[in-house]
């Protein structure tokens, strides 16, 4: 939608074809880039999770993997206000050349938006993410195994990360991308569905055991 009223911009002389469309390639590639990183660390965060449920794994590596992973959620966090910044510019160029209401809406509610509330300090889906990771290595550094609902509050937080990531990035780009994003929604969906039998058969498991002497 934003990229055909992005050509409807540029055909009526509102931005200049080549600056603004480099410009906002450049912004998407940019915060692509992060989610494709985040990602491989949603993997390590299932893997992880997996050898909780080894009695012989060792809990200090798990710990150690799963800081490996909240260093990149705080990693994270700079890029996606870089990216917020260029698209609040692009918004104040459209919005100085008297663009139409609804292509303005188009890029305030459809991608300014959504990156200010990603980012946000108290509510945003990173510092929620990272918060739920710190959670679980501060239990691990206790030599404690964290139980199965703080595990799947963390896998949550990361997917709704991983989400809000997504479609703004199907907001963002060109119709030659958006098959792709789909189809790694589509991925991001099957793997949850296995995380969720994952911790179904760590939290059985946990009752058969009962807790840690």
């Amino acid at each position: 939608m934003r990229f055909g009223l992005l050509l409807f911009a540029i055909c009526f002389g509102i931005v200049p074809a080549n600056a603004r469309a480099n410009e906002e390639e450049q912004l998407y590639y940019q915060l692509e880039k992060e989610w494709q990183k985040l990602r491989k660390f949603r993997a390590l965060l299932t893997e992880g999770i997996t050898n909780l449920g080894n009695p012989d794994f060792n809990l200090e590596l798990i710990a150690i993997r799963f800081e490996q992973i909240q260093v990149s959620l705080a990693k994270t966090k700079p890029k996606v206000e870089q990216v917020h910044k260029g698209w609040s510019k692009v918004l104040d160029e459209v919005i100085a050349k008297r663009a139409r209401p609804r292509i303005i809406e188009e890029y305030s509610e459809g991608i300014c938006k959504p990156l200010a509330q990603l980012k946000d300090s108290k509510t945003g889906e990173l510092i929620l993410a990272e918060k739920a990771m710190q959670n679980l290595v501060r239990l691990l550094n206790q030599n404690q195994k964290p139980e199965a609902a703080v595990l799947q509050v963390s896998c949550q937080r990361f997917d709704r990360l991983l989400e809000k990531i997504s479609t703004i990035l199907i907001a963002t780009s060109p119709p030659p991308n958006c098959s792709y994003v789909t189809q790694m929604l589509i991925e991001i969906e099957r793997k949850q569905r296995q995380l969720a039998e994952s911790l179904r058969q760590h939290h059985d498991r946990l009752i058969i055991i009962g807790p840690l002497p």
